[in-house]
């Protein structure tokens, strides 16, 4: 089982850029240091230890807090490259969803918005336990939006992911 102690004699982690460089050889007092990893087809960057692959962000936790994660660990920014400790934190799988991106098929602009057709007006829904919940009815997507994000923001906590209100 991999260990901070193990990671720690093979990697060097800095938690300001979130790269780790493998520790290559100890040789005559030098250190020889290079960058490791490779982005796989999810846009993780995973890292060979001991011959065994684990995503970058796993080996930042148990690198900063001696324990490998027991669940997820969440990007806070949402860029899966961005492994810098302050932009990760550990949750479960229902947190680490409601901290994402809005979906490539959304056509309002604004995420748990859609058009509803019957009513002619722009509906604001959200998911919160498994459950959807109506928010209501808008004259603009931009309405709905901000409703949604309050509601989320009440709801969802640290992991609600307030575009609107980040821009405004």
């Amino acid at each position: 089982m991999l260990t901070q102690d193990i990671l720690k004699s093979l990697f060097r982690y800095d938690e300001k850029t979130g790269l780790f460089e493998r520790i290559s050889d100890k040789h005559q007092g030098i250190t020889n240091i290079k960058k490791v990893g490779y982005v796989n087809d999810s846009g993780y960057l995973l890292i060979s230890v001991l011959n065994k692959r684990y995503r970058a962000h796993r080996l930042a936790w148990l690198y900063m807090t001696g324990n490998m994660p027991t669940d997820q660990i969440d990007h806070i920014n949402l860029d899966r490259l961005d492994n810098r400790f302050v932009n990760l934190r550990e949750c479960n799988n229902e947190e680490n969803n409601r901290n994402s991106r809005k979906k490539s098929t959304n056509t309002s602009g604004y995420r748990g918005v859609h058009f509803n057709k019957q009513c002619n007006k722009w509906q604001a829904r959200a998911r919160v336990n498994g459950k959807r919940h109506h928010i209501g009815l808008f004259n603009s997507a931009k309405e709905a939006g901000i409703a949604y994000e309050k509601y989320i923001s009440n709801k969802h906590g640290e992991f609600a992911n307030l575009v609107i209100s980040n821009n405004l």
